[in-house]
């Protein structure tokens, strides 16, 4: 019997074990129990879930070490090159190129001396990770991000109002809505899209 605080009853269960089975016995319960909390996941959901999985372990593993190296700024230029390796290595990986894309931008951005085709380089990243996933939030936000030191606050602002209505619960969008909102002069509205974001 599986009951929450309110007193409602989820999901009731019997099963008869011997004492020599008792940790088979605790598994099944654990099983039955964790499956009657799931949440029923929409279409799009259980999309989301079969997408970005990484088809090259290796790939994988440099992507994972360039996300560790990209907290660092004095690590930006060797997180950008895992990522380009993760990427030869696995050019369809969504996930890598929203990074890369990032990567570029904030190089371009904040590191002396870098060219300002870097910002072209982080556009076409982010084009990219979202031509192979569309409903990749990171690409989103990082691409707001992007467009508003481009000049084009105002389109990525249309944008994300756009997809803000069917991802209402998508933390990334409203935190890149709220730059957006900002650099529009919507503070408001900026404010607003932070705290939905939170």
């Amino acid at each position: 019997l599986l009951e929450v605080p309110s007193g409602t009853v989820l999901h009731s269960h019997g099963t008869q074990a011997d004492v020599g089975d008792l940790f088979a016995l605790q598994d099944q319960l654990t099983t039955r129990m964790v499956e009657a909390l799931s949440l029923p996941l929409t279409a799009r959901e259980r999309r989301l879930l079969r997408q970005d999985v990484p088809s090259n372990p290796h790939a994988y593993e440099r992507y994972l070490r360039a996300n560790e190296l990209s907290r660092d700024t004095k690590q930006w230029k060797a997180a950008r090159g895992l990522y380009l390796e993760c990427l030869d290595e696995d050019p369809h990986y969504a996930p890598a190129w929203s990074a890369l894309g990032r990567m570029h931008r904030l190089i371009s951005k904040y590191l002396i001396g870098e060219e300002s085709s870097t910002l072209q380089l982080a556009e076409t990243a982010l084009k990219r990770a979202l031509e192979l996933n569309p409903d990749l939030s990171s690409a989103e936000n990082a691409y707001a991000f992007l467009e508003v030191d481009l000049g084009r606050a105002t389109d990525a602002m249309s944008r994300l109002i756009r997809l803000a209505k069917t991802r209402g619960s998508d933390p990334e969008l409203f935190a890149g809505l709220g730059h957006a909102c900002r650099y529009c002069g919507l503070l408001r509205a900026s404010a607003a899209a932070f705290e939905r974001a939170q």
